[in-house]
């Protein structure tokens, strides 16, 4: 009885090992893809303009001085 139980725990515990390293692996992959790095830029780029929304405008000076002399 208890060489069944070792059985069992045994393959539970290798099926669950494989799914764990299938599982990283499958995100190294996903995270690595150019999809995911266009949409993490997109996302970015959204959240940017809604907090930049014109104030670089705003900062830039309407008139420069003079140029400085050489």
């Amino acid at each position: 009885m208890l060489n069944k139980i070792s059985s069992v725990l045994s393959i539970l515990s290798f099926i669950i090992s494989v799914t764990t390293i299938a599982a990283g692996y499958a995100g190294y992959r996903y995270i690595t893809s150019p999809n995911f790095e266009a949409l993490m830029m997109e996302k970015v780029m959204k959240g940017v303009s809604k907090i930049l929304d014109n104030k670089i405008e705003k900062k830039m000076p309407k008139v420069t001085g003079p140029m400085l002399p050489l």
